[in-house]
């Protein structure tokens, strides 16, 4: 067996770098590959969120905190907790979000400024996305919603890591190829996921055990 003296454990350094944060169940979308809807009566406030959020970046030295759901953005105060979690001297936080109730180039301004430095951007394909989320006019937004987000944070003269992230199914794998067309247009890195079934929020979807989504299930 392998012993390590508590001194040596110290030395390696094990502290999380990153800290996944779930601010909220809701989310505005309803998505085939998600299972996520309505917020938990018991969701956290800002206060209690930045007494949990102090006590991972100063007791356990994270360096970057993604903030997901649900979708983020349903709260009223995620620019307060993005602005709270910089004020801590965390370098990097990040936003998974389909980022559909972005209003104007104001809000995601306000995110930018606050301390936002990267966002993962739910998009599952052009032609599909609609579809996919069970929301008319989703596609339209969130590409508004992408050009607005790379244009302020360019005006601004600041870097931010734009990623979108498409999940594969026989569904929308043939519209795969104009999600990246576009994310090379806007400057965007493209994440293709697979549906992993292991995962609590893809349970109760309409994706089949080998991760596949026909027609039929629309």
């Amino acid at each position: 067996s392998f012993a390590w003296s508590d001194e040596e454990l110290d030395s390696w350094n094990l502290s999380p770098w990153r800290l996944n944060v779930q601010v909220t169940l809701g989310c505005n979308h309803r998505c085939l590959s998600c299972s996520l809807r309505k917020r938990h009566p018991d969701e956290l406030a800002l206060v209690e969120w930045q007494a949990v959020l102090r006590e991972g970046v100063e007791h356990l030295g994270v360096r970057a905190v993604s903030l997901t759901g649900g979708e983020p953005l349903s709260r009223p105060d995620t620019a307060e907790i993005i602005s709270f979690i910089r004020s801590l001297g965390v370098p990097h936080v990040g936003m998974s979000s389909n980022m559909t109730l972005l209003r104007s180039p104001a809000d995601a301004r306000r995110l930018i400024e606050a301390g936002l430095t990267g966002a993962t951007v739910s998009y599952h394909g052009v032609g599909t996305h609609d579809r996919f989320t069970g929301r008319e006019g989703s596609e339209e937004k969130v590409r508004r919603s992408l050009r607005w987000i790379r244009e302020v944070a360019h005006g601004l003269g600041v870097p931010f890591e734009l990623r979108v992230a498409t999940v594969l199914t026989t569904f929308n794998s043939a519209a795969l190829e104009d999600v990246l067309e576009f994310c090379e247009e806007i400057g965007a890195t493209l994440y293709p996921e697979l549906p992993d079934t292991s995962l609590p929020f893809f349970a109760g979807t309409g994706i089949a055990q080998a991760g596949r989504i026909e027609d039929s299930a629309i």
